[in-house]
């Protein structure tokens, strides 16, 4: 493997190509250790044992010199210091130094591709995820979750589901659809002691229109109590306080309640009239959107749309960071750049919205039909598209995206 000038950049295909030749030799010195011990071949805890090594380390070790492909084995290899100890113990069971030699060089151009080409194991690993496109992403996962874990102690607030609902219905404007949407935080509860537990907030800018925002019964929305859905909220009345801050009103929990018998489940629903274009300009993408503004351990977010609204049109999915610069409009080309590329997906529900069912929300049928007949609409007119994710990013946007197609000329 030719070596790297110092300060000199490297592509990524060209990393890229330096891994999989460091994996292969990596791999193939490896198992020719393994097969040179005596009683080959070994299992995992057997080899652990004969060595007196750790069993993870063991594990890791076979899987990575019993892989025949490199980006797979580069998922389990260990760190160069545990490839030493490895390679120390074998010799001094009696496998030959050409052996040990050719595994040693293999395991120094490891460690150098990690430090100088790569920068660290964490990058190494990022990037070997990245490039398994085909397998599960356990790389993303672990780190979401560690995520979540982090963002839970510090906040002191987390939910078990975050659930979002678009129901996207031609409304009495013909050239705009209205939308309700169901929000519900089920198992929200407070870690810590004094942790503020925001359920949700509203920012009215000077520009945006205020006469387009509901409750589910058609009365204009300025506190809380006509936004639950009761029937499927914990008994809430006494615990939720509107906060107004300047142009923006906060839904908080109130008390100090903890524990598991703490959790409350809080859903709201509202009606915006005459939100969305039925013919967006420009071919201007339209949809919903979910923020991630508490650690939640799964989002479940379905956009549902009715029968006549963007026949023929099925939806993209666009996942933004708002760390920097907030909540991002998609048709916004300079946000290109906040985009996360993780590994989610949306999954075509059909039509039938009896089969929308969700395990981590056993009445969510019930609740769409709830809200639809407060609206008087009928819920088996809509098809839906489900997002779910299992641990979302906190501080991160999820949309569901249409482009429909522009009005006839």
């Amino acid at each position: 493997m030719s070596k790297t000038p110092p300060n000199q950049l490297v592509t990524a295909s060209a990393l890229e190509k330096r891994i999989d030749q460091v994996m292969r030799t990596l791999s193939g010195s490896l198992g020719a250790v393994l097969d040179s011990l005596p009683g080959a071949p070994h299992r995992p805890q057997e080899l652990a044992r004969a060595l007196k090594l750790n069993k993870t380390l063991s594990s890791r070790l076979t899987k990575t010199a019993r892989t025949s492909d490199p980006w797979t084995s580069a998922q389990t290899v260990p760190g160069p210091q545990g490839l030493r100890m490895f390679l120390k113990a074998a010799s001094k069971q009696g496998v030959g130094r050409e052996a040990i030699a050719a595994a040693e060089e293999a395991v120094m151009r490891f460690d150098q591709l990690i430090r100088r080409d790569v920068g660290d194991r964490d990058a190494f690993d990022a990037m070997v995820s990245d490039s398994l496109v085909h397998t599960p992403n356990k790389f993303e996962m672990y780190n979401k979750q560690a995520m979540f874990k982090a963002v839970a102690n510090l906040k002191g607030v987390k939910v078990d589901t975050c659930l979002r609902t678009y129901l996207v219905h031609p409304g009495s404007d013909p050239a705009r659809h209205d939308y309700a949407m169901i929000l519900g935080l089920l198992g929200l509860r407070r870690l810590r002691p004094r942790a503020t537990v925001q359920v949700s907030n509203v920012h009215i800018s000077q520009s945006d229109r205020l006469d387009t925002r509901y409750t589910l019964d058609g009365e204009p929305a300025e506190g809380i109590e006509g936004l639950l859905i009761e029937p499927y909220c914990s008994a809430l009345q006494e615990r939720l306080v509107v906060r107004h801050v300047g142009r923006s009103m906060h839904y908080v929990l109130g008390g100090e309640e903890m524990g598991p018998n703490a959790a409350v489940d809080v859903v709201l629903g509202e009606f915006n009239r005459a939100f969305f274009k039925k013919h967006p300009e420009g071919h201007r993408k339209t949809g919903g959107t979910a923020e991630i503004e508490q650690p939640a351990k799964t989002l479940i977010f379905d956009m549902l749309i009715h029968k006549d609204v963007w026949p023929g049109c099925d939806p993209e999915l666009f996942i933004y960071d708002m760390v920097v610069r907030g909540p991002a409009d998609p048709n916004d080309e300079s946000r290109t750049l906040d985009r996360l590329e993780l590994d989610e997906s949306i999954q075509p529900l059909g039509e039938n919205a009896r089969r929308f069912r969700i395990p981590e929300v056993p009445r969510y049928t019930e609740m769409l039909r709830h809200v639809c007949n407060r609206l008087r609409w009928d819920y088996l007119d809509f098809r839906g598209y489900r997002c779910r994710i299992q641990y979302p990013v906190y501080g991160s946007q999820i949309c569901i995206l249409f482009d429909p197609a522009p009005a006839s000329l």
